[in-house]
């Protein structure tokens, strides 16, 4: 039981999901319902139980390994520097004018770069 004003901590679980690419693992909050003592209906009518569920996620699998293409798996951005898988590249962030902005933004436009890169050019540049 929690004490008033408190929240009650929910524990996260790790999960081994089945993608095309491999296998994944990732954090999942799990939700709680008891399929056989609560009703849930589909959209249908239908009501779910355990074997309803089971039945759609084997789906899910088939669809995906008959159809590796239509689900490629997630890398994410690669790093700004090193190997893929040395960890996360630093994020700055800092406040500017508003004129300022929108002229990198416009230049930044016109060379065809994402700011972020102009930032990153503009700092290279100051310390070298």
């Amino acid at each position: 039981m929690t004490q008033p004003g408190r929240r009650a901590r929910r524990e996260s679980q790790t999960a081994v999901v089945r993608m095309p690419g491999g296998p994944v693992t990732m954090e999942v909050d799990p939700v709680e319902v008891d399929l056989e003592a609560e009703v849930v209906l589909d959209s249908q009518g239908r009501r779910i139980d355990q074997e309803y569920v089971d039945r759609l996620v084997d789906a899910a699998y088939e669809t995906i390994d008959a159809h590796p293409e239509k689900f490629p798996p997630r890398v994410g951005r690669p790093p700004l520097a090193g190997r893929a898988g040395e960890g996360r590249s630093p994020q700055v962030s800092f406040r500017a004018p508003a004129e300022l902005v929108a002229a990198a933004q416009e230049r930044a436009g016109r060379e065809g770069k994402p700011l972020s890169q102009v930032a990153r050019e503009a700092l290279q540049a100051w310390v070298s």
